[in-house]
């Protein structure tokens, strides 16, 4: 398996930074954040800005793992809304530069919880706009997946294995996310793993610690309070979950995602020597 930086945790500081800070902490690749006030790639981002990326990558050793985009964030209304539609040619420009950049993954959403408003068949909206979407991406050579997030229509293992039977295209997948899985009160270990089977494609890791902080949490879920923590430090076992996405045979990539970012630098830095730590500590488990 090998290091990704997401470049979240450098949301407020230029792309350069990321790319500078996951090379000098030997990152095999960045994950790229579209939007939220990053800056660091957009749908309207010129081909030369682009190609200059791509530059700026491949002279610091690193891969582009995945674009992270929020489209599909009403994808249980269907694919038939002119809105929904056009999200399609969003996705191929995401596509165009994915051909440039050496990526063939890009993240989309399938829906909040709040579509249950929407009637009974959400998921079934929800699974026809991200067939449309996979359609639409596979020409490229490019895979489509979707986070399972707290907040979302896919919360969990189970329902992300069901929404992949939906789909049902071969480059269609899910971001396993041991963290937001946490915070639902999911299972993120060998029966979760198995149950996404073939449609595990990506790994996010960041590290969650419930508790008594209101006034300032990452996110209220379920009665309880959360905040991120640096790797290690908080209450998501990744020995049960790395373990299990291991015995899986999965070799991709495990994108640091750490919600503690107040020192980008720091953070990053803390994160890579925590995993690569974790890793080892797995790796010398299997021998044995």
């Amino acid at each position: 398996m090998k290091l990704c930086l997401f470049t979240n945790i450098f949301a407020k500081a230029p792309l350069e930074d990321a790319i500078r800070a996951a090379a000098k902490n030997r990152f095999a690749a960045v994950e790229l954040l579209v939007g939220w006030g990053a800056n660091h790639l957009e749908h309207n981002t010129t081909e030369a800005r682009v190609r200059e990326i791509k530059r700026m990558t491949a002279d610091a050793g690193l891969a582009v793992a995945c674009i992270y985009t929020s489209l599909g964030s009403r994808a249980y209304l269907g694919a038939d809304p002119p809105s929904n539609r056009a999200e399609f040619d969003t996705l191929r420009s995401f596509c165009e530069k994915c051909k440039v950049l050496g990526c063939d993954l890009v993240r989309v959403g399938c829906g909040g919880l709040q579509a249950a408003a929407a009637g009974d068949d959400a998921a079934g909206r929800s699974a026809d706009w991200l067939r449309g979407a996979s359609e639409a991406a596979a020409p490229f050579g490019v895979r489509v997946v979707v986070e399972i997030h707290f907040g979302q229509m896919v919360e969990t293992a189970p329902q992300a294995a069901e929404m992949a039977a939906r789909v049902g295209r071969g480059n269609f997948g899910i971001i396993f996310d041991p963290g937001n899985m946490f915070i639902v009160g999911a299972d993120y270990g060998e029966a979760a793993v198995k149950r996404l089977g073939k449609h595990l494609f990506h790994v996010h890791v960041k590290d969650i610690k419930r508790g008594g902080f209101a006034a300032s949490p990452l996110v209220a879920y379920g009665g309880h309070h959360f905040r991120g923590e640096f790797l290690g430090e908080g209450d998501v076992d990744y020995r049960i979950a790395l373990r299990a996405v291991a015995r899986a045979g999965y070799a991709g990539y495990l994108s640091c995602e750490c919600m503690k970012k107040d020192d980008p630098w720091e953070t990053a830095r803390r994160e890579a020597e925590a995993l690569r730590r974790l890793l080892a500590e797995i790796a010398e488990t299997r021998q044995k």
